[in-house]
């Protein structure tokens, strides 16, 4: 599962690297998922291990946001964990009734033209259906 989604991130979100999935849900490419094309699946490793996609990121000089479009899958819930050199910035729960997409925005604004280790967690939060959908990743 883990080579799997490391193969989709490298086609569609280019430098960054995962920490290890579990098979469940099949994690690793989707064509369509929720009406969007080209989708990187993934799944927690255990009911207390997230998983993690990390990278070292250059920020611009105009950057203000990194941008995470993520969805759930239909009755499945996670927290949505993101850390700026190691400390966390952002917790927030995704999920529902229905697949659906979300946009989340993480400030990065006081790092522009600076290097930062970002790392955005699939964490589990009851253990169903705990699969997480990532449609982009964009600093903007």
């Amino acid at each position: 599962a883990t080579e799997r989604v490391q193969g989709a991130l490298d086609v569609l979100f280019p430098g960054w690297t995962t920490s290890p999935n579990a098979e469940d849900m099949q994690p690793g490419y989707l064509a369509d998922h929720a009406g969007r094309e080209h989708v990187v699946v993934t799944h927690p490793l255990d009911r207390d291990t997230g998983v993690v996609l990390s990278r070292r990121l250059e920020v611009p000089e105009a950057a203000r946001v990194i941008r995470v479009t993520i969805a759930n899958y239909p009755e499945g819930d996670f927290l949505l964990v993101a850390r700026i050199d190691g400390d966390e910035v952002l917790r927030q729960p995704i999920g529902g009734d229905e697949a659906a997409w979300h946009t989340v925005e993480i400030d990065v604004a006081r790092f522009a033209g600076s290097s930062i280790d970002v790392e955005l967690e699939n964490q589990p939060n009851g253990w169903a259906w705990e699969a997480a959908y990532w449609g982009a990743i964009e600093v903007e």
